[in-house]
């Protein structure tokens, strides 16, 4: 039985979630320039090193239909990743990577991947995208709500403060 669940549901039922993860990373007391000292890995799909450049695991191989920029830029976008800092590896053999429409296999196949991955990896840019809001807003005091985003920076628009 599949259940359905819209961006917004996902990402308010999730915020406890992502703020525990965001807790997690050792993100506090940093300000400037990037959040971490070293690469931090917001979930299973995205790292950040604190030069910007920002990895997106691709879970299918490239057979010709785009599978090394179509998935990435799902996860890209959602995350407001600027592409030009936008780095794509090959996922590990590891079932955290396994195709949904294939049982969970790391299959690539049929012309599915895109489709199959689609949800997932939206959602994974949008808790990736939630996680640095809410690390940013525990580090600043202010509401996440009034935190922004524009390609790989959040914005506190009210004092001028930004953070890659």
């Amino acid at each position: 039985m599949a259940t359905r669940i819209s961006r917004r549901e996902f990402v308010v039922g999730g915020a406890g979630l992502t703020f525990a993860f965001a807790l997690d990373l050792g993100l506090g007391g940093r300000t400037t320039g990037a959040l971490a000292q070293g690469p931090i890995k917001v979930n299973v799909w995205v790292s950040i090193a604190p030069d910007g450049t920002i990895t997106i695991v691709n879970p299918a191989v490239e057979m010709g239909q785009g599978g090394m920029t179509a998935m990435p830029v799902l996860v890209a976008e959602e995350l407001d990743a600027d592409w030009s800092k936008v780095k794509i590896v090959a996922a590990p053999a590891n079932r955290a990577y396994g195709n949904p429409g294939f049982g969970g296999m790391q299959i690539t196949a049929a012309s599915r991947s895109t489709p199959f991955f689609y949800m997932p990896l939206r959602l994974a840019g949008a808790q990736a995208r939630r996680v640095l809001l809410d690390a940013v807003a525990a580090r600043w005091n202010v509401p996440v709500g009034e935190l922004s985003t524009e390609p790989s920076t959040v914005v506190h628009k009210a004092s001028g403060r930004r953070i890659s």
